[in-house]
């Protein structure tokens, strides 16, 4: 069971968070167009890291919590896009643990998540104000080598999930249509890395 651990606003994020410039430049190779409203250290359960070759976010204790960080993309906004990230998540204390992509944010009740999980599987994490529901999907095999990419296609309502060039999922969303806020994703316990992230 995934329980929510907190969300970093962009506002928020604006305000407190003031990286080195030699680490921030680690961050924007890795996770370019949310680069600026994402973290280094401790929050809470979870200690986020770059190195040369990933954005790291590490929880070692807490089982079954998410952390997140997205950024708005109003360029996006009148228009179809597609956002991909490579991917690796490693558990530990017999977690699942989960790495992927956030979009459709609208606020901490509601948002669309769709990951890779240590059991190799691809997830979608649907959140809304009766709780989160976490979905496998069929059929598609992370290979967890550190060379999985994982790509979210949004059309109209339509969204379309891809790892290495198979689609996994396909979800509907629903209301007015997705927002551009997106991001970051990591649950469970152990270490979910990011890097390539790409916004077109």
């Amino acid at each position: 069971m995934f329980s929510f651990l907190r969300i970093l606003s962009i506002a928020a994020l604006c305000t407190v968070l003031s990286l080195p410039a030699q680490a921030q430049s680690g961050v924007e190779r890795h996770l370019g167009p949310i680069a600026n409203f994402v973290q280094l250290g401790q929050n809470g359960a979870w200690t986020s890291a770059a190195d040369d070759t990933w954005y790291t976010l590490t929880n070692d204790g807490a089982l079954g919590e998410v952390q997140y960080f997205w950024a708005s993309q109003p360029d996006f906004e009148t228009r179809d896009f597609r956002v991909a990230v490579n991917v690796y998540t490693r558990p530990a204390n017999g977690d699942l643990s989960h790495a992927g992509l956030l979009c459709h944010y609208r606020d901490p009740e509601r948002y669309l998540g769709v990951t890779i999980a240590s059991d190799g599987g691809v997830y979608s994490f649907i959140r809304n104000p009766e709780g989160l529901n976490v979905i496998p999907s069929e059929g598609v095999q992370a290979r967890l080598d550190g060379s999985d990419v994982l790509e979210l296609q949004v059309q109209g309502n339509q969204a379309a999930v891809f790892l290495n060039g198979t689609q996994a999922l396909g979800i509907e969303i629903g209301g007015n249509g997705p927002t551009r806020n997106m991001g970051i994703l990591a649950a469970g316990s152990g270490v979910a890395a990011f890097t390539g992230m790409t916004i077109r």
